[in-house]
């Protein structure tokens, strides 16, 4: 993550917990410096889903550790989702919800359609295309994330998603 992004993390976190110490003592160039060291391999999405999550379950501003938590959590959910989609494709079973259906159907749309999802062995046999799925899958997530964001600030935002 580079600082002008942490940067958009703290103003998020300052609307969240207006009043906490960290926030006050008006020398946030350094704290934002260290936090961008220590968080440098997060990427800025998953930052913004972190702040959100956070926001949601702590009364109190995270530490670089909880928000390092926070962020790990949410790489390995959507990895988790991701190849709950591959198996339940494979087994020909329902999705979970109509959520992960509809990011299902754009992932693969991003990879240039169900042709792109498998790769024949040979004619009998296809091979799904796990990992470019993953990537497809995290950048639906992604859009839909910088939306969640960005609605934090419209004016007739009426409810979040998660």
């Amino acid at each position: 993550m580079k600082a002008h992004e942490m940067s958009e993390l703290f103003a998020l976190m300052m609307l969240a917990w207006p009043n906490a110490p960290m926030f006050q003592n008006g020398k946030m160039e350094p704290t934002i410096r260290l936090w961008t060291l220590c968080l440098s391999e997060m990427d800025f999405t998953t930052g913004q889903a972190a702040v959100i999550r956070l926001c949601r379950t702590s009364k109190f501003p995270p530490s670089i550790a909880e928000m390092r938590e926070a962020g790990e959590k949410i790489r390995k959910r959507v990895k988790g989702e991701a190849d709950s989609v591959i198996s339940s494709l494979r087994n020909e079973t329902p999705f979970h919800s109509e959520k992960i259906r509809l990011r299902a159907e754009r992932a693969i749309e991003l990879m240039g359609g169900e042709e792109r999802l498998l790769t024949p062995i040979d004619e009998n046999c296809s091979r799904y295309n796990i990992e470019d799925f993953r990537d497809a899958y995290r950048q639906v997530w992604r859009e839909e994330t910088r939306r969640t964001v960005q609605a934090l600030y419209s004016p007739d935002a009426a409810e979040l998603p998660e």
